[in-house]
């Protein structure tokens, strides 16, 4: 659904970047495909959001004024 180098609204992160999407292995045995975010304002953090997750909120950002 998103691409690397869009723009989302994320729940409590606010504006961040889609800067990877990619196979990572956490808590399971089996590799998923995330979505890497990183938050435009404030915090220097990576967020790994499943790509197939359907609890977690996220919408395109229209316009971004920095």
């Amino acid at each position: 659904m998103y691409q690397v180098s869009d723009y989302i609204l994320y729940g409590s992160a606010s504006v961040c970047q889609v800067t990877d999407i990619r196979l990572e292995t956490f808590s399971s045995s089996l590799a998923r495909e995330y979505y890497v975010l990183n938050p435009v304002f404030g915090n220097k953090l990576e967020i790994y959001i499943p790509t197939d997750s359907s609890k977690v909120v996220m919408r395109r950002v229209i316009h971004l004024i920095r």
